[in-house]
């Protein structure tokens, strides 16, 4: 059970990080895997991937909507 414990709070350490460098796909495979491997009845653990899951969808459609940036001489405006 330590091994599935760390494997679990790396998963979701890790969709957190790619989360923040905006890298969201890869953090939502890493949520989807880390549910997969719940054993039935983790409901707390559960939620704390779903919430983290659902911060990552919206942080990709934030993303994806956003419209670009523009920049005169390099400083944004």
């Amino acid at each position: 059970m330590i091994f599935y414990t760390h494997r679990r709070g790396c998963a979701f350490r890790v969709a957190g990080a790619l989360r923040r460098l905006g890298r969201y796909d890869e953090g939502l495979g890493a949520i989807d895997r880390a549910i997969d491997c719940l054993p039935p009845g983790d409901t707390s653990v559960h939620a704390d991937l779903v919430r983290e899951r659902s911060l990552l969808h919206a942080a990709r459609d934030l993303h994806q909507h956003r419209p670009p940036t523009r920049t005169s001489g390099g400083v944004p405006s």
